[in-house]
Formats: structure tokens, sequence, C-alpha cells
């Protein structure tokens, strides 16, 4: 999730909207942090253990593979 971004600013009393699409491989394991992540997952940490597969309804599979 280090990815380079950037937007221009909006003018006047407008307002700016975002979306934010951040994609996992499926070999992507649960690594808990000690520090203050963006966006945070409070409680995850509880529901997945460490090394474990991203399987949770937080990080839905958006495209499988076909055989």
């Amino acid at each position: 999730m280090l990815t380079l971004h950037c937007a221009g600013g909006v003018e006047g009393p407008q307002r700016r909207r975002v979306l934010s699409l951040r994609f996992l491989g499926d070999d992507v394991t649960h690594t808990p942090r000690s520090w203050k992540t963006s966006p945070e997952f409070p409680g995850l940490a509880d529901e997945l253990a460490a090394g474990a597969p991203m399987e949770h309804p937080l990080f839905p599979v958006v495209w499988e593979r076909g055989a």
C-alpha cells in the first residue's frame, strides 16, 4: 500500500470526491502491525492470526482466475 498518488486541488465550495481501491494478491497473508495503519482495521488481529490468508469480509474476492 505504498503507492505514489496525487490529486489537484478543488477551487470554490465544491467537495472533492475520491474512490480508493487497493488490491491484494492471492498469496498475501495477514501481518499485524504495532503502529497505526491507513486504513485502520480495528479488531482484525483478533479475527485473523499472523500468517493467515486474507480471507475476511473486509477483503472480498473481486476476480478469480479460471482453471
